[in-house]
C-alpha cells in the first residue's frame, strides 16, 4: 500500500546523485510514455546534467533490447514528462559502481515470455522493478500499483508539459520513497 504522506516535490537542482529515478518520456501520445530509469552523476553540477539512462530500444527487426546511455542530461531533455525518485543507491559506492551494478541487474530482466508485438518499455520497466525489488535495491511489493501511481502522476504532469509547447523546462520531480519502510 502506498504511503499516506503526500509526495515530496523536489526541484531540478535537488536531484540526488546516486539515486535511482523513474522517468516517463513523451512519445507523441497524451496517454503513453517511454519508461526508463535514470541515475544522475553527483560529480557533474547541476546534478542531473550528466547521468545514465537505462531503457529499452526497439531494433529494426522489431526486437526490443536493453540499452544504457551514459551522457543523459535531464536538464535539457525536452521529452521528459515526469521523474520520480525511487531509491537511494549511495550504499553501492561511486557513480561508476552504481551504473555497473544497475547495468548487470537490468541485463537480467527476463521478458522472453512476452510476444514482441505486445512488448513495451512499460512492461520492461515493471519487470525491472520486480528484479530491483528481488535484489534489494527498492522495496516494492506491487509493481503494478507503482505503475498505476507513476501513470497517475504523469497524467497530471502532461498538462504542464503540453502547456509548455511539448517541452518541459521544469520537469516535475517527486519522491515516492520506496526505501526505508514505505512499501508499495
Amino acid at each position: 500500500m502506498a504511503s499516506d504522506a503526500p509526495p515530496e516535490e523536489i526541484s531540478r537542482p535537488s536531484l540526488d546523485g546516486g539515486s535511482l529515478y523513474a522517468v516517463l518520456l513523451f512519445r507523441g501520445d497524451y496517454t503513453t510514455w517511454d519508461w526508463a530509469f535514470f541515475v544522475p552523476d553527483a560529480a557533474k553540477t547541476p546534478i542531473g546534467a550528466l547521468g545514465s539512462l537505462f531503457h529499452t530500444t526497439q531494433g529494426s527487426a522489431g526486437r526490443w533490447a536493453f540499452a544504457m546511455e551514459n551522457s543523459a542530461d535531464f536538464h535539457q531533455c525536452a521529452e521528459a514528462v515526469a521523474m520520480v525518485r525511487l531509491a537511494d543507491l549511495h550504499g553501492l559506492g561511486s557513480f561508476a559502481d552504481v551504473v555497473q551494478e544497475l547495468t548487470a541487474t537490468f541485463n537480467t530482466v527476463d521478458t522472453s515470455n512476452t510476444h514482441p508485438a505486445e512488448f513495451s518499455s512499460r512492461l520492461w520497466f515493471i519487470e525491472a522493478i520486480c528484479v530491483l525489488h528481488d535484489c534489494g535495491f527498492v522495496t516494492c511489493d506491487d509493481a503494478w500499483l507503482l505503475e498505476r501511481e507513476l501513470k497517475r502522476y504523469a497524467f497530471s504532469a502532461m498538462d504542464s508539459y503540453l502547456e509548455g509547447g511539448g517541452t518541459s523546462p521544469s520537469v516535475p520531480f517527486i519522491s515516492l520513497n520506496l526505501i526505508s519502510g514505505a512499501r508499495l
